[in-house]
């Protein structure tokens, strides 16, 4: 698991994500969301904003979201919320579809 709370591994993710989408060609992606960590910890943070961990990447992934969708308009995404049921609500406003199964 990336730690999003770091800003250089923000600027790592989107370079992937842009030179993927980038491709000619690539008319679809489907952006897999599982992101359930058992013991959550980020060496950036200090101690003192540990308990901010989720919301930091939260708010960080949602970015990158935000930023693909609106640089890649043609591109079809769609998010999968990795089996189970689950959703993640606050992500829908960045695909227009969803698989949950």
């Amino acid at each position: 698991m990336l730690d999003l709370t770091r800003p250089e591994v923000q600027t790592h993710e989107w370079n992937v994500i842009k030179s993927v989408l980038s491709v000619p060609d690539i008319s679809y992606a489907k952006w897999d969301c599982n992101r359930y960590l058992t013991q959550p910890g980020s060496p950036y943070l200090p101690s003192s904003r540990q308990s901010e961990l989720w919301g930091d990447y939260v708010n960080a992934l949602y970015g990158l979201m935000d930023k693909t969708a609106k640089t890649f308009p043609q591109t079809e995404l769609m998010l999968c919320s990795g089996g189970g049921g689950r959703a993640d609500y606050g992500a829908l406003k960045y695909f227009p579809r969803v698989l949950a199964q």
